[in-house]
């Protein structure tokens, strides 16, 4: 028998769980936090738990989404497995010397790696240990300052994870010479494309919204192990917008998609309750995706909450698609 494992408080989950998904099962427990849920080889305890609550929230949630025509869709967590990033961050970081060193003279590199350069001068007057990076020069010896320099900044970035639009771009242009040469492949997760051809049949209207730049995005969509998944998305933001955690930013990208007015009309599924919050403070429709490996959501969170694409039901979805509650039944 594994040990008892602890279940914090979660607001009801609507969503159809398989029996391999031991985790989910929990996650849809109401309990005290206090409380301890022994995980054995027979889920029917956890299953039945879950078919309980499941069949008290499912009709509010589908009622709450029946007049949303757009979908915003977070990236990792939501669309891609929540490794992806962690994989294509390996990479940009083990490739980013050797691609500054062939790409040394492009104009676009070149202009990248400058405003780098101004935000990393920026970035010291505030904090020490930020790596600065230097001035371009003529000279063999400043061109290996330049890539040293460059290579420093960028690796200090993508281990803060932090959100610079010159860095994220420089790592969508990493990924994309690795995506030219077939060193990258995004892996959509199973559920994504079923999902996407069913919202693009009942007219639904899908975008993303993500820190990696726009360029990036479409790239990672273009090039998945599935193939081209772009026709299925109409378009794609980045922090340009604003912080993902701002209301602020999906004001303006409801404004974007002429919805300033009617911000309900979007949902907006992502794995990060303060990014759900922030759009649900806009106005938008917002419920956070649960799936394994991405982070928790304790019960303060009043968003719905979903296991799986398939358990969004929206437009002509909702109306075509039946419920499927029974089949958690033991």
């Amino acid at each position: 028998m594994e040990p008892a494992v602890p279940v914090a408080p979660l607001r009801p989950v609507a969503a159809a769980v398989p029996d391999s998904d031991v985790q989910a099962l929990q996650q849809l427990l109401t309990c005290a936090a206090s409380r301890a849920v022994a995980v054995t080889g027979d889920l029917a305890p956890l299953r039945a738990a879950a078919k309980m609550y499941l069949n008290s929230t499912q009709a509010a949630v589908d009622e709450g989404f029946r007049e949303v025509d757009t979908l915003l869709l977070d990236v990792r967590g939501t669309l891609l497995a929540p490794d992806t990033t962690s994989r294509l961050v390996a990479y940009a970081e083990a490739h980013i010397e050797p691609y500054l060193r062939e790409y040394y003279e492009d104009a676009v590199v070149q202009e990248v790696v400058h405003q780098m350069r101004v935000v990393s001068r920026w970035d010291r007057d505030l904090q020490d240990g930020v790596p600065v990076v230097p001035g371009w020069g003529d000279t063999t010896d400043n061109k290996e300052q330049v890539i040293h320099g460059a290579v420093a900044n960028f690796l200090f970035n993508s281990r803060a994870d932090r959100k610079i639009p010159a860095f994220k771009t420089l790592q969508g242009m990493v990924w994309q010479d690795g995506q030219e040469r077939g060193a990258v492949q995004a892996a959509l997760l199973p559920d994504v494309i079923p999902a996407l051809h069913r919202f693009a049949t009942a007219g639904v209207s899908v975008h993303v919204y993500s820190s990696a730049s726009a360029a990036t995005q479409r790239l990672l969509f273009t090039h998945t192990a599935e193939g081209d998944v772009t026709r299925y998305i109409a378009g794609y933001f980045d922090t340009s917008v604003g912080a993902k955690r701002d209301p602020a930013s999906y004001e303006c990208i409801a404004a974007t998609l002429r919805r300033a007015h009617m911000p309900s009309r979007i949902l907006f599924l992502t794995k990060t309750a303060e990014e759900a919050l922030a759009a649900a403070a806009a106005g938008l429709r917002a419920a956070v995706v649960h799936r394994a490996g991405n982070p928790p959501v304790w019960g303060a969170v009043r968003l719905p909450q979903v296991l799986s694409l398939d358990d969004v039901r929206i437009g002509r979805v909702a109306e075509k698609r039946p419920r499927e509650d029974d089949d958690l039944a033991a």
